[in-house]
């Protein structure tokens, strides 16, 4: 279940660079797509660096 999220994580990281390129040269909103590609980076590291902790 990680490894497919991940990899759709990795699949909108990719769109989110393209989207945030033409932020770059002004034909989109900076702002908008730099907060987008932000966050999804936020949540694929969050992703990778949490771990379940077992109750036992």
């Amino acid at each position: 279940m990680k490894l497919i999220v991940f990899c759709l994580l990795a699949a909108t990281v990719i769109f989110c660079f393209y989207y945030f390129l033409l932020g770059l040269m002004h034909l989109e909103s900076l702002l908008l797509s730099g907060a987008i590609l932000f966050t999804i980076i936020f949540l694929m590291v969050r992703l990778l660096t949490w771990h379940r902790h077992n109750k036992e």
